[in-house]
Protein backbone atom coordinates (compact mmCIF):
# COMPACT_ATOMS: atom_id res chain seq x y z
CA UNK A 1 0.00 0.00 0.00
CA UNK A 2 1.37 3.38 -0.97
CA UNK A 3 1.47 6.16 1.61
CA UNK A 4 0.08 9.60 0.68
CA UNK A 5 3.41 10.95 -0.62
CA UNK A 6 4.14 7.81 -2.66
CA UNK A 7 0.64 7.91 -4.17
CA UNK A 8 1.05 11.59 -5.05
CA UNK A 9 4.48 10.94 -6.62
CA UNK A 10 3.19 7.90 -8.51
CA UNK A 11 0.36 9.97 -10.01
CA UNK A 12 2.81 12.75 -10.90
CA UNK A 13 5.20 10.33 -12.64
CA UNK A 14 2.37 8.69 -14.58
CA UNK A 15 0.91 12.04 -15.58
CA UNK A 16 4.35 13.36 -16.57
CA UNK A 17 5.07 10.30 -18.74
CA UNK A 18 1.71 10.65 -20.50
CA UNK A 19 2.18 14.40 -21.01
CA UNK A 20 5.67 13.96 -22.44
CA UNK A 21 4.27 11.48 -24.97
CA UNK A 22 1.33 13.72 -25.88
CA UNK A 23 3.47 16.84 -26.31
CA UNK A 24 6.13 14.94 -28.25
CA UNK A 25 3.48 13.47 -30.57
CA UNK A 26 1.93 16.92 -31.07
CA UNK A 27 5.36 18.42 -31.80
CA UNK A 28 5.91 15.77 -34.48
CA UNK A 29 2.47 16.36 -35.97
CA UNK A 30 2.85 20.15 -36.06
CA UNK A 31 6.26 19.79 -37.67
CA UNK A 32 4.79 17.60 -40.41
CA UNK A 33 6.90 14.62 -39.39
CA UNK A 34 5.55 11.27 -40.57
CA UNK A 35 7.15 9.08 -37.90
CA UNK A 36 6.18 7.49 -34.59
CA UNK A 37 7.91 8.41 -31.35
CA UNK A 38 9.84 5.13 -31.40
CA UNK A 39 10.97 5.84 -34.97
CA UNK A 40 12.07 9.32 -33.89
CA UNK A 41 14.04 7.78 -31.03
CA UNK A 42 15.77 5.56 -33.59
CA UNK A 43 16.58 8.68 -35.63
CA UNK A 44 17.88 10.29 -32.43
CA UNK A 45 20.19 7.31 -31.84
CA UNK A 46 21.52 7.69 -35.40
CA UNK A 47 22.00 11.43 -34.94
CA UNK A 48 24.07 10.90 -31.79
CA UNK A 49 26.17 8.04 -33.20
CA UNK A 50 29.51 8.63 -34.89
CA UNK A 51 28.92 5.67 -37.18
CA UNK A 52 25.64 3.80 -36.99
CA UNK A 53 24.82 0.21 -37.88
CA UNK A 54 21.67 -1.84 -37.36
CA UNK A 55 23.35 -3.88 -34.61
CA UNK A 56 24.75 -0.75 -32.91
CA UNK A 57 21.37 0.99 -32.89
CA UNK A 58 19.67 -2.18 -31.60
CA UNK A 59 22.19 -2.39 -28.76
CA UNK A 60 21.92 1.30 -27.84
CA UNK A 61 18.10 1.23 -27.81
CA UNK A 62 17.85 -2.21 -26.19
CA UNK A 63 15.67 -3.63 -28.96
CA UNK A 64 16.09 -6.50 -31.41
CA UNK A 65 17.90 -6.19 -34.72
CA UNK A 66 14.69 -7.33 -36.42
CA UNK A 67 12.76 -4.41 -34.87
CA UNK A 68 15.46 -1.96 -35.95
CA UNK A 69 15.47 -3.41 -39.47
CA UNK A 70 11.69 -3.01 -39.83
CA UNK A 71 11.80 0.59 -38.55
CA UNK A 72 14.83 1.45 -40.69
CA UNK A 73 13.14 0.13 -43.83
CA UNK A 74 10.07 2.30 -43.13
CA UNK A 75 12.26 5.35 -42.54
CA UNK A 76 14.24 4.63 -45.73
CA UNK A 77 10.92 4.55 -47.64
CA UNK A 78 9.98 7.92 -46.06
CA UNK A 79 13.31 9.46 -47.06
CA UNK A 80 14.73 9.91 -43.56
CA UNK A 81 17.53 7.32 -43.56
CA UNK A 82 20.02 6.04 -46.11
CA UNK A 83 21.10 2.41 -45.85
CA UNK A 84 24.35 1.30 -47.47
CA UNK A 85 26.63 -1.70 -47.25
CA UNK A 86 29.77 -1.08 -45.24
CA UNK A 87 32.68 -1.19 -47.70
CA UNK A 88 35.04 -2.74 -45.13
CA UNK A 89 32.58 -5.33 -43.81
CA UNK A 90 29.99 -6.30 -46.43
CA UNK A 91 27.84 -8.05 -43.78
CA UNK A 92 27.33 -4.75 -41.98
CA UNK A 93 24.86 -2.05 -43.06
CA UNK A 94 25.78 1.57 -42.41
CA UNK A 95 22.94 3.95 -41.56
CA UNK A 96 22.99 7.71 -42.13
CA UNK A 97 20.39 10.42 -41.86
CA UNK A 98 19.13 12.24 -44.93
CA UNK A 99 18.46 15.97 -44.86
CA UNK A 100 14.91 15.19 -43.66
CA UNK A 101 16.29 12.78 -41.04
CA UNK A 102 18.60 15.52 -39.74
CA UNK A 103 15.61 17.89 -39.55
CA UNK A 104 13.66 15.34 -37.48
CA UNK A 105 16.72 14.80 -35.25
CA UNK A 106 17.10 18.55 -34.64
CA UNK A 107 13.39 19.04 -33.85
CA UNK A 108 13.50 16.14 -31.39
CA UNK A 109 16.67 17.46 -29.78
CA UNK A 110 15.11 20.94 -29.47
CA UNK A 111 12.00 19.47 -27.80
CA UNK A 112 14.14 17.69 -25.19
CA UNK A 113 16.34 20.75 -24.63
CA UNK A 114 13.23 22.87 -23.95
CA UNK A 115 11.88 20.21 -21.58
CA UNK A 116 15.11 20.00 -19.56
CA UNK A 117 15.46 23.77 -19.37
CA UNK A 118 11.85 24.10 -18.18
CA UNK A 119 12.50 21.59 -15.38
CA UNK A 120 15.71 23.22 -14.14
CA UNK A 121 14.89 26.89 -14.72
CA UNK A 122 14.96 28.89 -11.50
CA UNK A 123 16.47 26.08 -9.42
CA UNK A 124 19.71 26.41 -7.49
CA UNK A 125 22.54 23.87 -7.83
CA UNK A 126 21.40 21.87 -4.78
CA UNK A 127 17.83 21.53 -6.10
CA UNK A 128 19.15 20.56 -9.54
CA UNK A 129 21.33 17.85 -8.00
CA UNK A 130 18.41 16.46 -5.95
CA UNK A 131 16.20 16.21 -9.05
CA UNK A 132 19.04 14.67 -11.04
CA UNK A 133 19.65 12.02 -8.35
CA UNK A 134 15.95 11.16 -8.18
CA UNK A 135 15.63 10.76 -11.94
CA UNK A 136 18.90 8.77 -12.00
CA UNK A 137 17.51 6.36 -9.39
CA UNK A 138 14.32 5.99 -11.41
CA UNK A 139 16.38 5.27 -14.52
CA UNK A 140 18.44 2.64 -12.66
CA UNK A 141 15.21 1.00 -11.45
CA UNK A 142 14.00 0.73 -15.06
CA UNK A 143 17.34 -0.63 -16.27
CA UNK A 144 17.42 -3.26 -13.54
CA UNK A 145 13.78 -4.20 -14.13
CA UNK A 146 14.45 -4.52 -17.87
CA UNK A 147 17.50 -6.71 -17.23
CA UNK A 148 15.53 -8.95 -14.83
CA UNK A 149 12.67 -9.29 -17.33
CA UNK A 150 15.12 -10.21 -20.09
CA UNK A 151 16.79 -12.84 -17.87
CA UNK A 152 13.42 -14.43 -17.10
CA UNK A 153 12.58 -14.91 -20.78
Amino acid sequence: MLDAFEEKLNLLLTDTYNNINKVEEETLRRSGIDASISEVHLIDALGRAEEATVSGVAASLGITMASVTVAVNKLVDRGMIIKEKNQEDRRSVRLTLTKEGVRVYRIHKYFHRKMVRAVFSGLDDREREIIYKGVDRLNEFFKESFDMEREEL
